[in-house]
């Protein structure tokens, strides 16, 4: 079981301080989803996908876009045949099949999803589970809850992950054949997947400090000009986008 999903590196948003990693992945996410312009949401996806070349390289960039595929497919093919009005770009007769709006339409939800999911699998991929725990503390947040969220966002992908496996699993049992049957099977096992699962996260749980021992404490992390400067930027540039949308 994947319990952490953190992947050594060096790169400069490893050594970006978690609090800054964790305002930046906030705000970016607000920026991204409230943006009405298709131009900064393809900027703003296309600055998940360098810095995740970068920090995580090619191999596991394809990886997570893979995880993300099937939603991509249905994405592009739904959305545009959703909005039937405007300037047609593809008819059949007088039918107006895509138009215009409906592909910008299509472009900024796919943008949009691409660019969150790549913003919190750089979070969780360049940052250990204690360091995140650490920094939510920070913020005054309870250190159960702390642990629940940082818990709830790796167990996220790792259930994903469960997924295409339990999925690819049946489908080769069935000999291809039957595909569209194997959906609530696939969904029955992941449930059954996920509740195997508690015994060994109430284990995890007690191990972090829910029997009396010693807790992380956010007092650990430093705070000095340079992490200042990172905590800035991280307001700064997600605002900024923010801005531009109104544009």
């Amino acid at each position: 079981m994947r319990m952490g999903t953190y992947i050594y590196g060096e790169s400069f948003y490893h050594r970006v301080d978690a609090r800054a990693k964790i305002i930046f992945t906030l705000l970016f996410t607000i920026a991204l989803v409230s943006s009405t312009s298709l131009p900064s949401s393809f900027v703003m996806m296309g600055m998940t996908l360098i810095i995740s070349l970068i920090a995580l390289k090619a191999r596991e960039t394809l990886v997570n876009l893979r995880r993300i595929a099937l939603l991509m497919f249905f994405i592009i093919i739904s959305t545009p045949l959703q909005q039937r009005s405007g300037t047609p770009l593809v008819s059949m007769g007088s039918f107006m099949l895509i138009s215009r709006e409906g592909m910008d339409s299509s472009l900024q939800i796919l943008s949009k999803f691409i660019g969150v999911s790549f913003i919190f699998s750089l979070l969780l991929e360049t940052e250990r589970i204690e360091d995140i725990v650490r920094a939510l503390r920070c913020f005054r947040i309870p250190y159960s809850a702390s642990l629940t969220i940082s818990m709830t966002l790796s167990m996220i992908p790792a259930l994903m992950y469960r997924y295409s496996e339990i999925r690819d699993a049946i489908d080769l049992r069935s000999d291809g054949k039957g595909k569209h049957g194997t959906l609530m099977p696939s969904l029955v096992s992941l449930i059954v997947s996920a509740l195997k699962m508690i015994p060994q996260n109430a284990s995890l749980l007690e191990e972090r400090g829910f029997t009396g021992k010693e807790v992380p404490s956010y007092k650990e992390l430093p705070m000095n000009g340079f992490i200042f400067t990172q905590m800035l930027l991280s307001v700064i540039i997600p605002v900024a986008f923010i801005f531009w949308r109104w544009k």
